[in-house]
């Protein structure tokens, strides 16, 4: 721990991440011209998408914060904020 944070923690290998990422670009291509239904899809990834729910079940992420939060531990959100690359929109 180190100013409140850990790492590097290796929860998932880089396969893994590049499957996570195609699944959610799938649904959000399946989904973009319905642009409520892509806000669900990125305020609620993990109960929409197989992908995510294994994400945040994932024993190496439980593992690696069990001895700061305790391992009686519950997601209760886990939307997605994305800002993509190239675009002329400004995060502040």
């Amino acid at each position: 721990v180190h100013d409140g944070f850990v790492f590097p923690i290796d929860a998932i290998s880089e396969k893994e991440a590049r499957a996570v990422r195609a699944d959610l670009e799938s649904a959000e291509a399946e989904l973009a011209d319905d642009p409520k239904k892509l806000m669900l899809l990125r305020s609620y990834p993990d109960r929409l998408l197989p992908s995510f729910d294994k994400l945040i079940r994932n024993p190496n992420l439980i593992e690696s914060v069990s001895p700061i939060l305790g391992t009686n531990l519950m997601v209760w959100s886990s939307g997605l904020f994305i800002k993509e690359a190239n675009t002329s929109k400004v995060v502040t």
